[in-house]
């Protein structure tokens, strides 16, 4: 049994710079299903997890993710990838946020 991580990964502006149509190609030849969220300024996301695993590529706005005792900062570009069951909450920026949502339809994570 694999066990899940403690912390999710977290690729800082690893997509900066790169256009929607790019970046969706890329995750998905990476084995995720991408859809795009267009969150209202303030949005809360309180404290749950997922089954699976669950990757997010933030297109536009901000929105801090926290994840036990560690928050990040997602911004424009970022990947954080949550193992599956990890528990995690977030809260949208002043400007709202645009991101991809993807669950995985096949095993890189």
């Amino acid at each position: 049994m694999t066990q899940a991580l403690k912390q999710p990964r977290y690729d800082r502006r690893m997509f900066a710079g790169a256009g929607v149509d790019a970046i969706r190609e890329s995750i998905e030849r990476d084995g995720w299903s991408p859809i795009v969220i267009d969150d209202r300024p303030g949005a809360v996301y309180p404290e749950h997890a997922h089954e699976a695993a669950k990757l997010l590529v933030f297109l536009r706005g901000s929105m801090e993710v926290e994840t036990g005792d560690q928050r990040y900062n997602c911004t424009p570009g970022d990947r954080p990838v949550i193992s599956g069951s990890m528990r995690h909450a977030a809260r949208v920026g002043q400007d709202g946020c645009t991101f991809f949502w993807s669950a995985q339809v096949r095993g890189n994570a």
